[in-house]
């Protein structure tokens, strides 16, 4: 049992990942409409852009961080507004096709600025193993990240919930024409959720 719990421990770090990965996919459906199929590359591009500001222009961590998630709400804000935003009469197939192509283009482009064998980025967060219960040892980062993603969660639960933006976002994602009538811009709400789930994605990565 005890050799449960801690593999259960090791593995709530990973799990926070891939809910703040869910959270912006979630969020970028709700304010687009669109399945972003590129949100893989998101993640990527999070971590080659470390990688990018801390080794090679030899930045700080933090501020290198802060700089990749910059890059990949910028990335999703142009997504929105040069590709998506002019097919927004397409088909939904149409536009999910389009996210497949900014899937192959980043990653064509990762291949070609920083090849293909493996990288590895400076650590960001303390990786001493920590004894939570007798016989079940847990890197003190993946406690971190998990804390991290619980917060993360707590807030935009709370915002999406109670906050003008998150009944905005809702009202577009039942129907967009009735938001539009009310003043509320579609295309702003979608950028501010493009923006909002690519930066998810690039502090995951």
């Amino acid at each position: 049992a005890m050799q449960v719990v801690a593999f259960v421990l090791i593995g709530i770090g990973t799990g926070a990942l891939y809910a703040m990965v869910a959270q912006g996919l979630v969020l970028i459906y709700r304010g687009s409409g669109v399945v972003n199929f590129a949100h893989g590359a998101f993640v990527m591009g999070g971590a080659y852009a470390y990688y990018e500001f801390a080794e090679h222009l030899h930045l700080g961590r933090w501020i290198a961080v802060v700089l990749s998630v910059a890059c990949t709400a910028a990335l999703g804000a142009a997504i929105q507004l040069l590709i998506l935003r002019p097919m927004r009469r397409s088909s939904a197939l149409s536009r999910l096709i389009a996210t497949l192509g900014v899937l192959i283009a980043v990653q064509a482009g990762a291949v070609l600025i920083f090849g293909d064998s493996v990288l590895f980025a400076p650590h960001l967060l303390p990786a001493n193993g920590l004894e939570i219960l007798p016989g079940a040892r847990v890197g003190e980062d993946r406690l971190i990240i998990f804390a991290v993603g619980l917060v993360l969660t707590i807030v935009l639960w709370a915002a999406y919930r109670f906050s003008n933006f998150g009944r905005i976002t809702t009202a577009v994602a039942q129907n967009p024409q009735t938001a539009a009538s009310m003043g509320h811009s579609p295309d702003l709400i979608a950028l501010a959720n493009w923006r909002v789930g690519g930066a998810l994605a690039g502090l995951a990565g």
